[in-house]
């Protein structure tokens, strides 16, 4: 697993699973994301979409910086 799938996989762990986390970040997103979605961002994308990233972080803690390196820089 890369650093980006271990902290998403992370933050699905502290949600308490794929449908938690898109159940929730669907409510404070006010948009609709569907455990689909959540298990494909692990699986064949391997990281979640930085636009996700800071509802990601306020909801479980797991910091944007670990979640997408790549976007944003410690």
């Amino acid at each position: 697993m890369t650093p980006e799938q271990l902290a998403l996989h992370e933050a699905i762990r502290i949600a308490g699973g794929q449908s938690e986390l898109a159940r929730k970040l669907s409510h404070s997103t006010h948009g609709l994301i569907k455990q689909q979605q959540v298990w494909n961002w692990l699986h064949r994308e391997k990281k979640a979409p930085a636009k996700h990233t800071a509802a990601i972080e306020k909801l479980t803690g797991v910091a944007k910086e670990m979640l997408r390196p790549d976007v944003f820089r410690n």
